[in-house]
């Protein structure tokens, strides 16, 4: 993000995989008991309170997440650029224009909804956990916050260029 403009960053393999993870939940569901906002923790078919948080969806789309990595720094329509040591050096690398005085904010994609502070990050992140737990919704992921208070790693980086 430069001065307040975000510059989108989502792949698409991770869009496919987070559609294919909020379709496994609603069927799972459907199956389940016919209710469509019943909370996935716990496993498939028994009470949170009876089984340790799983996401019987995430699990379901595993071998799919293990393909993801063929991808990585490869052209194509599911490809993308991974910083490992392995990057092909002519790959096309977007670059976002920064000025002196501009602000600048850099974050892991555990905030997905980024707000130039880390306060307003963090309130839209346990807002989104509250209103969409197992992220299928509004923001679908390849796994929801299952009771943690977030899902993914969180880093956020806010200076002055």
């Amino acid at each position: 993000m430069v001065n307040g403009v975000q510059t989108p960053t989502t792949k698409d393999v991770d869009v496919l995989l987070g559609d294919l993870r909020a379709f496994t939940v609603l069927a799972l569901r459907e199956m389940q008991d016919g209710t469509p906002d019943v909370p996935i923790s716990g496993s498939f078919g028994a009470p949170a309170s009876d089984a340790a948080p799983k996401d019987p969806s995430r699990a379901m789309i595993l071998p799919f997440l293990r393909l993801q990595s063929q991808f990585a720094n490869k052209r194509g329509p599911f490809g993308y650029f991974v910083f490992d040591g392995f990057t092909d050096m002519t790959y096309p690398i977007r670059t976002v224009p920064v000025s002196p005085g501009d602000e600048v904010v850099l974050a892991s994609d555990g905030y997905p909804l980024l707000r130039p502070t880390l306060d307003e990050s963090e309130r839209e992140l346990q807002r989104l956990r509250s209103e969409d737990p197992d992220l299928i919704d509004r923001y679908r992921s390849t796994k929801g916050f299952q009771g943690r208070a977030t899902f993914d790693d969180l880093t956020y980086l806010r200076f002055i260029a």
